[in-house]
């Protein structure tokens, strides 16, 4: 304190005592209302602790929220992918699509009645013309004396695109994937044709099947047992194939992908057909 006269240093302490006045107003404020703010204090302080406690659920349930958007937009991403491969799926079906492996592929083979089942059918309706309806027995047989028997067909499958795509260049040459595919139906008919007609009876058999079912016994051997076969001459009578280049393409692509296996001897080459499960 540096006061240079009795008004100065009066002024310095009447600004003390006003310091002093202040303090003592703030101190002898109501007991009452510094509870109150006490209480109001302790009551925010509270709901604080409340808020943070709802904020950390919030914020789980954020980070929960936002996992499962990650999850959806990746499924939608999928989705989108597989549309997108259905579409171009759709777009590019083939024209011949591999079918399940049948292991019984059948066809039905009628055999005519012969002379003798005539005659005796004929007897047996003289006879019941004059038997009572209530004594007739059941008829068992609808095709008029004619028996109905089930034939394996051995079916080549399809080669697929992913196969058709793995077969090296230089088998495959310039033929395409359908072209193989259609050259493998007329095959397919060749197999058809021939155990149709080892099917047959050979009592019913006409001269030109008849030629035909003595050629393909001689085919067979030891080799051949429990196989089903054909040989050029087959491809070459029963379909529209041409004997060339593009088709020794072909029986060397079938052997590749394992539809066909070779046996030869005998002086033949026999295509033996190989069944997929």
């Amino acid at each position: 304190m540096n006061a240079t006269s009795l008004d100065s240093l009066a002024e310095h302490f009447q600004q003390k005592l006003d310091v002093v006045n202040t303090i003592m107003d703030f101190r002898c404020a109501d007991e009452d209302e510094e509870k109150s703010y006490q209480s109001q204090v302790i009551s925010l302080q509270t709901e604080l602790d409340s808020l943070q406690v709802v904020i950390a659920l919030m914020q789980t349930e954020v980070n929960k929220q936002a996992m499962k958007l990650k999850e959806t937009q990746s499924m939608k991403t999928e989705m989108e992918t597989l549309v997108s491969n259905l579409n171009h799926a759709v777009a590019n079906i083939p024209a011949r699509m591999p079918k399940p492996a049948q292991k019984e592929a059948a066809v039905e083979i009628k055999d005519k009645p012969s002379v003798a089942t005539t005659k005796t059918a004929q007897s047996k309706k003289s006879t019941n013309q004059t038997a009572c309806k209530e004594n007739q027995p059941p008829r068992t047989n609808q095709s008029g004396g004619r028996k109905q028997k089930n034939v394996y067909i051995p079916t080549l499958e399809y080669i697929t695109v992913e196969e058709f795509e793995n077969v090296p260049k230089y088998i495959k040459g310039r033929m395409n994937y359908n072209q193989v595919n259609t050259m493998m139906d007329e095959i397919n008919k060749a197999y058809k044709e021939k155990y149709k007609v080892l099917a047959m009876k050979r009592t019913t058999l006409s001269d030109v099947n008849r030629k035909r079912y003595e050629k393909f016994k001689l085919q067979e051997s030891k080799e051949t047992t429990g196989e089903h076969f054909i040989v050029d001459e087959d491809v070459k009578e029963f379909s529209h194939i041409k004997m060339d280049s593009v088709y020794r393409s072909l029986m060397t692509l079938l052997r590749h992908c394992g539809r066909l296996k070779e046996i030869r001897g005998g002086g033949h080459t026999r295509y033996a057909c190989v069944e997929i499960y």
